[in-house]
Protein backbone atom coordinates (compact mmCIF):
# COMPACT_ATOMS: atom_id res chain seq x y z
CA UNK A 1 0.00 0.00 0.00
CA UNK A 2 1.20 3.53 -1.06
CA UNK A 3 1.02 5.84 2.51
CA UNK A 4 1.32 8.90 0.22
CA UNK A 5 -2.22 10.74 0.63
CA UNK A 6 -3.77 7.79 2.47
CA UNK A 7 -5.95 9.06 5.54
CA UNK A 8 -4.50 7.09 9.03
CA UNK A 9 -6.26 7.20 12.77
CA UNK A 10 -3.74 6.07 15.12
CA UNK A 11 -4.71 5.03 18.32
CA UNK A 12 -2.54 6.27 21.31
CA UNK A 13 -0.65 8.51 19.42
CA UNK A 14 0.71 11.13 22.15
CA UNK A 15 3.86 8.94 23.07
CA UNK A 16 6.10 6.29 22.47
CA UNK A 17 5.17 3.64 19.17
CA UNK A 18 1.90 5.50 18.45
CA UNK A 19 4.04 9.34 18.26
CA UNK A 20 6.78 7.41 16.40
CA UNK A 21 4.71 6.29 13.48
CA UNK A 22 2.49 9.14 13.34
CA UNK A 23 5.65 10.87 12.73
CA UNK A 24 7.17 8.64 10.15
CA UNK A 25 4.10 8.13 7.98
CA UNK A 26 3.00 11.84 7.98
CA UNK A 27 7.14 12.25 6.84
CA UNK A 28 6.02 9.94 3.58
CA UNK A 29 3.12 11.92 3.33
CA UNK A 30 -0.15 10.15 4.95
CA UNK A 31 -2.53 12.68 7.02
CA UNK A 32 -2.55 11.26 10.44
CA UNK A 33 -5.24 12.09 13.00
CA UNK A 34 -3.87 11.68 16.32
CA UNK A 35 -6.42 10.10 19.07
CA UNK A 36 -5.37 10.50 22.54
CA UNK A 37 -7.45 10.80 25.76
CA UNK A 38 -6.39 14.20 26.09
CA UNK A 39 -4.93 15.48 22.68
CA UNK A 40 -2.12 17.86 22.84
CA UNK A 41 -1.81 20.96 20.78
CA UNK A 42 1.22 20.76 21.07
CA UNK A 43 2.20 17.51 19.10
CA UNK A 44 1.41 19.26 15.83
CA UNK A 45 4.73 21.01 16.07
CA UNK A 46 6.72 17.42 16.38
CA UNK A 47 5.52 16.57 12.93
CA UNK A 48 7.38 17.25 9.21
CA UNK A 49 3.99 18.23 7.81
CA UNK A 50 1.60 20.02 10.89
CA UNK A 51 -1.04 20.76 8.28
CA UNK A 52 -1.54 17.32 7.97
CA UNK A 53 -2.17 16.28 11.58
CA UNK A 54 -5.35 16.36 13.16
CA UNK A 55 -5.94 16.27 16.76
CA UNK A 56 -9.28 14.33 17.70
CA UNK A 57 -10.09 12.76 21.35
CA UNK A 58 -10.34 9.14 22.70
CA UNK A 59 -11.25 6.76 25.73
CA UNK A 60 -10.97 3.40 24.80
CA UNK A 61 -12.36 2.24 28.28
CA UNK A 62 -15.39 4.71 27.05
CA UNK A 63 -18.07 3.66 24.61
CA UNK A 64 -18.96 6.65 24.37
CA UNK A 65 -16.45 8.04 23.25
CA UNK A 66 -15.23 5.40 20.60
CA UNK A 67 -19.16 5.99 19.18
CA UNK A 68 -18.42 9.49 19.51
CA UNK A 69 -15.17 9.48 17.29
CA UNK A 70 -16.24 6.99 14.81
CA UNK A 71 -19.26 8.97 14.15
CA UNK A 72 -17.14 11.96 13.88
CA UNK A 73 -15.30 10.39 10.93
CA UNK A 74 -18.29 8.51 9.09
CA UNK A 75 -19.62 12.15 8.84
CA UNK A 76 -16.73 14.03 8.41
CA UNK A 77 -14.05 12.61 6.73
CA UNK A 78 -12.44 9.93 5.01
CA UNK A 79 -9.95 6.67 6.24
CA UNK A 80 -7.72 4.62 4.63
CA UNK A 81 -5.73 3.08 7.38
CA UNK A 82 -7.21 2.40 10.89
CA UNK A 83 -4.01 1.76 13.81
CA UNK A 84 -4.79 -0.09 16.64
CA UNK A 85 -2.01 1.12 18.77
CA UNK A 86 -3.51 2.10 21.78
CA UNK A 87 -2.63 -0.17 24.71
CA UNK A 88 -2.10 -0.80 28.70
CA UNK A 89 0.62 -2.98 30.36
CA UNK A 90 -0.21 -5.58 33.27
CA UNK A 91 1.67 -7.99 35.12
CA UNK A 92 3.25 -10.21 38.04
CA UNK A 93 1.51 -12.88 39.92
CA UNK A 94 -1.97 -13.38 38.40
CA UNK A 95 -3.33 -13.37 42.42
CA UNK A 96 -1.62 -10.02 42.91
CA UNK A 97 -2.44 -8.28 40.07
CA UNK A 98 -5.00 -5.48 40.83
CA UNK A 99 -8.51 -6.58 39.37
CA UNK A 100 -9.44 -3.03 38.25
CA UNK A 101 -6.00 -2.68 36.44
CA UNK A 102 -7.13 -6.19 34.52
CA UNK A 103 -10.33 -5.13 33.95
CA UNK A 104 -8.89 -1.74 31.96
CA UNK A 105 -6.46 -3.44 30.20
CA UNK A 106 -8.52 -5.50 28.38
CA UNK A 107 -10.58 -2.62 27.67
CA UNK A 108 -8.57 -0.88 25.82
CA UNK A 109 -6.07 -3.66 24.43
CA UNK A 110 -8.82 -5.77 23.62
CA UNK A 111 -12.91 -4.38 24.00
CA UNK A 112 -12.37 -1.05 23.02
CA UNK A 113 -9.99 -1.79 20.33
CA UNK A 114 -12.64 -4.44 18.81
CA UNK A 115 -15.25 -1.65 19.56
CA UNK A 116 -13.64 1.06 17.16
CA UNK A 117 -12.64 -1.54 14.74
CA UNK A 118 -15.99 -2.48 13.80
CA UNK A 119 -17.72 1.04 13.51
CA UNK A 120 -14.43 1.95 11.16
CA UNK A 121 -14.74 -0.80 9.08
CA UNK A 122 -17.62 0.38 6.82
CA UNK A 123 -15.56 3.37 5.87
CA UNK A 124 -12.44 1.32 5.16
CA UNK A 125 -14.56 -0.86 2.76
CA UNK A 126 -15.47 2.04 0.79
CA UNK A 127 -12.23 3.23 -0.18
CA UNK A 128 -10.34 1.67 -3.10
CA UNK A 129 -7.47 0.48 -0.40
CA UNK A 130 -8.15 0.36 3.06
CA UNK A 131 -6.22 -1.96 5.94
CA UNK A 132 -6.34 -2.34 9.53
CA UNK A 133 -3.34 -2.30 12.08
CA UNK A 134 -2.58 -3.86 15.38
CA UNK A 135 -0.17 -3.62 17.63
CA UNK A 136 -0.74 -7.41 18.86
CA UNK A 137 3.30 -7.62 20.37
CA UNK A 138 5.30 -10.95 20.76
CA UNK A 139 3.44 -11.13 23.91
CA UNK A 140 0.20 -12.18 21.67
CA UNK A 141 2.42 -15.12 20.16
CA UNK A 142 4.82 -16.18 23.38
CA UNK A 143 3.36 -16.56 26.41
CA UNK A 144 5.90 -15.71 29.76
CA UNK A 145 4.92 -16.01 33.67
CA UNK A 146 4.07 -13.01 35.10
CA UNK A 147 2.13 -11.93 31.54
CA UNK A 148 -0.58 -13.83 31.84
CA UNK A 149 -3.46 -10.76 31.77
CA UNK A 150 -1.12 -8.63 29.46
CA UNK A 151 -0.07 -11.97 27.31
CA UNK A 152 -4.24 -13.09 26.99
CA UNK A 153 -5.29 -9.64 25.33
CA UNK A 154 -2.62 -9.69 23.19
CA UNK A 155 -3.51 -12.84 22.12
CA UNK A 156 -6.65 -12.63 21.59
CA UNK A 157 -5.63 -9.35 18.80
CA UNK A 158 -3.91 -11.88 17.21
CA UNK A 159 -6.40 -14.66 16.41
CA UNK A 160 -9.13 -11.35 16.00
CA UNK A 161 -6.97 -9.87 12.82
CA UNK A 162 -5.75 -13.48 11.56
CA UNK A 163 -9.75 -14.12 11.82
CA UNK A 164 -10.67 -10.70 10.14
CA UNK A 165 -7.55 -11.30 7.80
CA UNK A 166 -10.06 -14.61 6.30
CA UNK A 167 -12.94 -12.62 6.34
CA UNK A 168 -11.86 -9.18 4.24
CA UNK A 169 -10.00 -11.64 1.64
CA UNK A 170 -11.72 -10.61 -0.80
CA UNK A 171 -12.55 -7.25 -0.01
CA UNK A 172 -10.09 -4.37 -0.79
CA UNK A 173 -9.05 -4.09 3.05
CA UNK A 174 -6.31 -6.24 4.38
CA UNK A 175 -4.57 -6.40 8.05
CA UNK A 176 -1.31 -6.11 9.14
CA UNK A 177 -0.89 -7.59 12.52
CA UNK A 178 2.24 -6.32 14.75
CA UNK A 179 4.32 -8.62 17.05
CA UNK A 180 6.05 -6.00 18.21
CA UNK A 181 9.05 -6.67 20.13
CA UNK A 182 10.92 -4.46 23.42
CA UNK A 183 10.43 -0.81 22.29
CA UNK A 184 12.42 1.70 24.53
CA UNK A 185 9.15 3.16 25.61
CA UNK A 186 7.40 4.48 28.87
CA UNK A 187 5.45 1.03 28.74
CA UNK A 188 8.63 -0.77 28.49
CA UNK A 189 10.06 1.06 31.65
CA UNK A 190 7.81 -0.69 33.62
CA UNK A 191 8.23 -4.18 33.02
CA UNK A 192 11.05 -4.03 35.66
CA UNK A 193 8.71 -2.93 38.29
CA UNK A 194 5.95 -5.30 37.15
CA UNK A 195 7.77 -8.19 36.47
CA UNK A 196 11.19 -8.08 38.80
CA UNK A 197 10.10 -9.09 41.81
CA UNK A 198 9.61 -12.94 40.20
CA UNK A 199 11.49 -12.78 36.88
CA UNK A 200 14.77 -11.69 35.98
CA UNK A 201 14.43 -9.07 33.10
CA UNK A 202 17.83 -7.46 33.22
CA UNK A 203 18.94 -9.15 29.67
CA UNK A 204 15.40 -7.34 27.82
CA UNK A 205 16.59 -5.69 24.67
CA UNK A 206 14.94 -3.02 23.09
CA UNK A 207 15.00 -0.61 19.98
CA UNK A 208 14.28 2.59 20.05
CA UNK A 209 10.47 3.54 18.43
CA UNK A 210 12.10 5.71 15.78
CA UNK A 211 13.77 2.42 14.42
CA UNK A 212 10.19 0.84 14.72
CA UNK A 213 8.46 2.80 12.79
CA UNK A 214 10.66 2.73 9.23
CA UNK A 215 10.01 -1.08 9.89
CA UNK A 216 5.83 -0.81 10.33
CA UNK A 217 5.97 1.48 7.50
CA UNK A 218 7.66 -0.62 5.44
CA UNK A 219 5.26 -3.64 6.23
CA UNK A 220 2.54 -1.15 4.96
CA UNK A 221 4.18 -0.50 1.72
CA UNK A 222 4.85 -4.05 1.27
CA UNK A 223 1.37 -4.98 1.98
CA UNK A 224 2.60 -7.45 4.61
CA UNK A 225 -0.24 -9.57 6.75
CA UNK A 226 1.83 -9.80 9.88
CA UNK A 227 5.50 -8.62 11.01
CA UNK A 228 7.19 -10.52 12.87
CA UNK A 229 10.75 -9.13 14.47
CA UNK A 230 14.81 -10.74 13.67
CA UNK A 231 17.30 -10.89 15.83
CA UNK A 232 17.61 -12.78 18.74
CA UNK A 233 14.06 -12.09 20.24
CA UNK A 234 13.02 -14.21 16.78
CA UNK A 235 14.98 -17.12 17.81
CA UNK A 236 12.92 -16.94 21.11
CA UNK A 237 9.35 -16.66 18.93
CA UNK A 238 10.80 -19.90 16.93
CA UNK A 239 11.34 -21.53 20.27
CA UNK A 240 7.54 -20.44 21.45
CA UNK A 241 6.18 -21.70 18.09
CA UNK A 242 8.09 -24.73 17.24
CA UNK A 243 9.85 -26.17 20.64
CA UNK A 244 6.73 -25.31 23.02
CA UNK A 245 8.30 -27.81 25.60
CA UNK A 246 11.85 -26.50 25.43
CA UNK A 247 10.20 -22.95 25.51
CA UNK A 248 8.37 -23.19 28.42
CA UNK A 249 11.49 -24.74 30.21
CA UNK A 250 13.79 -22.26 29.37
CA UNK A 251 11.26 -19.58 30.44
CA UNK A 252 10.90 -21.11 33.86
CA UNK A 253 14.59 -21.03 34.75
CA UNK A 254 14.10 -17.25 34.68
CA UNK A 255 11.34 -17.28 37.08
CA UNK A 256 10.71 -17.80 40.88
CA UNK A 257 8.08 -17.84 43.12
CA UNK A 258 8.69 -16.06 46.34
CA UNK A 259 7.52 -18.38 49.53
Amino acid sequence: MQIRDKVVLITGASRGIGLACAQELNKRGAKVILANRGPDSELKSHFKHPENVELVTLDLSSGESIDSLAQKILQEGRLDILFNNAGQLTGGLLEEQPVDDILNMYQVNLVGTVHLTRLLLPALLKRPEGKVIFNASVSGVMSLPCASTYASSKNALVALARSLQIELKKTNVSTLTLITPGIKTRMFDKIPKLYGDYMDVSNLSSISPEKYALLVAKAIEDDKLEYWPKGSVAVALFLSQHFQTLFRFLASLSFKRNS
